[in-house]
């Protein structure tokens, strides 16, 4: 498989470009223009980190950024 490529179940892979041009397209009408440019930013950052690694790494990451922003202050507002 390509390295610009991720895998989902449904549907074949998009490439790098392809899902960027994608959000691009959708940039004030869909998503929010400085989310965008802020996730535009970090995105090949992220992409070359964790596009195609099937050791969980993606996973694990995700749930320690939602552990740190999501749960840890919802415990504290419900505290």
């Amino acid at each position: 498989m390509n390295s610009n490529h991720t895998r989902r179940a449904c549907k074949e892979p998009l490439g790098y470009d392809e899902a960027m041009n994608i959000l691009q397209q959708g940039r004030g009408s869909h998503f929010d223009a400085l989310l965008l440019d802020a996730f535009a930013q970090i995105a090949p950052t992220l992409h070359s980190q964790y596009a195609n690694r099937e050791d969980g790494a993606a996973h694990e990451a995700l749930a320690q950024i939602t552990d740190r922003y999501f749960r840890q202050d919802m415990g504290m507002l419900l505290g």
